[in-house]
């Protein structure tokens, strides 16, 4: 009785953990289990005894054909032979042999790839069943493990070495690529080069209708700029200046340097003021230089511009938009600061813009800490949703593998 129950305890494991032999032997049983097991109830029992007592010599004799990754496994794999009740070996070798399904030789080299693949994964699927097997005897430990290591290993992250990159040179460019090497060595101060200034972009339009040349269009980009320069941090921003900076005139201080169709009339909103009819103000912007002899660049200050005659030096009769650019100081602090501010005081603007009837004018702005400011507000808005995610996930999960134990 006790060589029996021994016998079956090692049929039970091998039920749960086959080997690839034991397997394809379970399929070759299934398919000769109706023409071979014939004996009766009384020879069947018999033959049982006579299986389990060889299985229990096989188990115990032949540890030099057994498999080394798997523990206990046994050289004949009849393990699963040994949990069926009413089956018997098949009593004739012939029929064996007529059932059998051709076999396959297989390549050398397929059984070699076979052995190192088995070999690699062998410690894996050892440490795999380890864990499995503890999970299974102490769920409740394994459940509240794995819960606290997901709260806990962010959380860690969080407090220590965390960083959100929203710089586009940051993420879209190659680690060490030869083009972000050369940007650190012109930026250093070993190149000697001056750096660039960050480029505020302003854009006033009328919607597309393309009448902006007139006195509410220039009128409207003194307002946006003027909202701008206003900004409480401008005048320290723009102090900063190393290069690209303008001079005023009645201080000799430094200042941003301005690119707009307000420089026609010096940035002066009161000079512009005086004379406001269209033919002054078509004349005023047809002009090649500004009052301080700088040469315009239409395309700079105009868009989708046109002149009387076609030409590029005619006089301008019309215009889309009017497109406004300042450079700032490269100083990231500061000026990141200044940009924020002036963002919202923009956005301001165009609320207060569209709320206006009869107004068709909107502003645009882009800046250079635009879209690192946008990805990362995306990056905040959407965080909540990790939480909803894991949530859903969890619930999936447990609706999925849920078994009842009975």
């Amino acid at each position: 009785l006790l060589r029996r129950r021994s016998v079956e305890k090692v049929s039970y494991f091998f039920l749960f953990f086959p080997t690839h032999r034991q397997i394809s032997k379970t399929r070759i049983m299934s398919s000769k289990s109706s023409d071979s097991y014939t004996h009766g109830d009384e020879e069947n029992s018999v033959a049982q005894e006579n299986i389990e007592d060889n299985e229990l010599e096989t188990f115990t004799n032949e540890d030099d054909s057994t498999d080394p990754s798997i523990p206990g496994e046994i050289t004949e794999d009849r393990g699963l032979e040994m949990s069926t009740d009413n089956e018997t070996p098949p009593t004739s070798s012939s029929e064996d042999q007529d059932d059998d399904e051709p076999v396959f030789k297989v390549p050398r080299w397929s059984q070699k790839w076979t052995e190192t693949v088995k070999s690699i994964m062998a410690p894996l699927v050892f440490v795999v069943r380890i864990v499995a097997h503890l999970a299974a005897c102490n769920p409740k430990i394994a459940v509240g493990t794995v819960i606290f290591l997901s709260f806990a290993l962010p959380g860690i992250g969080l407090v220590t070495n965390f960083r959100l990159l929203v710089d586009e040179g940051v993420l879209w460019t190659p680690i060490g690529c030869p083009s972000l090497k050369h940007y650190d060595w012109l930026v250093s101060d070993e190149s000697g080069f001056p750096l660039a200034p960050r480029y505020f972009f302003m854009l006033v339009h009328d919607q597309g209708k393309g009448r902006v040349v007139n006195q509410e269009g220039i009128r409207r980009a003194f307002q946006a700029l003027n909202t701008v320069i206003e900004t409480p941090t401008y005048d320290t921003v723009c102090a900063q200046t190393e290069a690209y900076f303008d001079v005023i005139p009645e201080t000799g201080a430094r200042t941003c340097n301005i690119a707009a169709v307000t420089d026609f009339w010096s940035g002066n909103q009161t000079l512009f003021e005086q004379n406001t009819t269209q033919a002054s103000i078509l004349e005023k912007v047809s002009v090649l230089r500004y009052p301080s002899m700088k040469p315009v660049d239409r395309n700079t200050i105009f868009g989708q511009w046109e002149t009387e005659d076609g030409s590029e030096e005619g006089k301008i009769v019309r215009a889309r938009s009017f497109p406004m650019r300042i450079d700032l100081p490269s100083s990231p602090t500061a000026t990141v600061e200044f940009e924020e501010a002036a963002i919202k005081r923009l956005r301001r603007l165009n609320r207060e813009w569209a709320r206006e009837d009869d107004n068709d004018f909107r502003v645009e702005i882009f800046a250079q800490s635009s879209f690192p400011a946008e990805f990362e507000r995306a990056i905040i808005v959407d965080m909540p949703l990790l939480g909803v995610v894991f949530t859903i996930m969890t619930i999936f999960c447990c609706i999925v593998f849920y078994r009842r134990d009975p």
